[in-house]
């Protein structure tokens, strides 16, 4: 399957009438706007976790092992932020350091938030 077009292109915006537009999150010099923020989008995933045995059993071969994992809260006020006290527990947790990991994936749809 191929896309020619974003499904989420907004063929009708015009500069002036975004530059006219608020931040939503950060009041005071935010970026985020309603014209440059992403939209509600169709898309699926799924992820089959096991243990190694139950995967054996079924003659599944193990594409990842799970070693760690962690979730932590902040105050609501300080949107964004929340992320970063669960990323340094995690691998605390499993004993590990940054140098310890080859690939580090993070999901930051709200990046651009500053």
């Amino acid at each position: 399957m191929t896309f020619g077009t974003d499904e989420h292109v907004r063929h009708d915006a015009v500069m002036e009438d975004m530059t006219k537009l608020k931040p939503v999150f950060v009041k005071e010099n935010g970026t985020v706007t309603a014209g440059n923020a992403s939209g509600l989008s169709n898309a699926a995933a799924a992820v089959v976790l096991m243990e190694r045995a139950e995967a054996e059993k079924r003659g599944l071969k193990p594409m990842a092992r799970l070693v760690s994992y962690a979730h932590a809260g902040i105050d609501p006020k300080t949107m964004g932020i929340g992320p970063v006290p669960a990323t340094k527990k995690a691998p605390d947790r499993a004993g590990l350091t940054v140098a310890d990991l080859d690939v580090i994936e993070a999901n930051e749809a709200f990046a651009a938030q500053a």
